[in-house]
């Protein structure tokens, strides 16, 4: 996370003084820097940073706090504050809201998708659970997956609600499991999933990880926020980043896909969509 560095003086001492981000860089065409240096996608900005927009190049920039977006089409100088930005020079900002009315503010706070891991015997290695893990889904998954110990090795799977009773309990090898025709799941509702294994040499792995179906209310502020197939970079960007902060982790990496194919050159795009 980008933070701005000030110095100020208490006592005849320089103190350090670290400024939250306000604000993040949704996209970015042509020559830009931000202080001097070089600027991307999803750069996060502080009050008092200052951004260049060279002749051919454009910047947008959205506010956490309401979501606000300012457009900058070079060339133009400007400073960020801390509610909007201030021209310094060159050309002043077309502006709007890149979320919905009633959706107030975004942020980058997204879940945290590693399962929680238990681990027995010393070892090493780990049981790497894939899909679902900590995670709102549109629907019911169709596959529970996860990556192979070893090749051959077997494992106990045990889906459970959210008060604790199993729904299913089975074993099976490879890397995934289809979820049965009879198993009903609630959206609304929490679910959790386990996995144990035990290698040739005795050693003992068991992962566990939880999602939720998301209820028709949710379900109905996405689709008010989705973007149109013709939405520009900084809304698909927008509407990533809040399916992450309401947890639709697997929703949003969609389009982080999206967007990297719109902006294949930027890195951080990349690493999102990947995941």
């Amino acid at each position: 996370m980008k933070k701005m560095f000030a110095g100020m003086v208490f006592w005849g001492v320089t103190l350090a003084v670290w400024a939250d981000p306000v604000a993040i860089v949704t996209d970015a065409l042509g020559e830009h820097t931000l202080n001097g240096e070089a600027l991307e996608i999803l750069a996060e900005v502080s009050a008092g940073d200052q951004i260049m927009v060279a002749d051919s190049g454009s910047i947008s920039l959205v506010y956490y706090q309401d979501g606000a977006e300012f457009v900058y089409a070079g060339p133009a100088s400007f400073e960020v504050g801390q509610d909007a930005p201030k021209t310094l020079s060159g050309n002043e900002p077309s502006n709007g809201s890149a979320v919905p009315e009633g959706e107030g503010s975004i942020s980058t706070v997204g879940l945290a998708q590693a399962a929680m891991v238990m681990r027995a015997g010393g070892s090493e290695k780990r049981l790497d659970l894939v899909f679902p893990v900590d995670t709102v889904l549109l629907s019911s998954p169709e596959v529970f997956r996860w990556r192979e110990l070893a090749e051959g090795v077997g494992y106990t799977f045990e889906l459970t609600d959210g008060e604790g009773r199993s729904l299913l309990e089975t074993t099976v090898t490879g890397n995934e499991l289809a979820v049965p025709s009879h198993i009903s799941l609630t959206s609304g509702d929490y679910y959790s999933w386990s996995l144990e294994s035990r290698l040739p040499d005795g050693k003992k792995f068991s992962s566990y990880a939880g999602f939720s179906i998301a209820d028709d209310e949710l379900i109905s502020r996405i689709d008010s926020f989705r973007p149109a197939d013709e939405a520009n970079v900084s809304r698909i960007i927008v509407f990533a980043l809040w399916l992450e902060q309401n947890e639709l982790v697997e929703e949003a990496r969609r389009y982080w896909q999206i967007a990297s194919r719109q902006r294949p050159e930027d890195l951080a795009l990349r690493q999102r969509a990947g995941g």
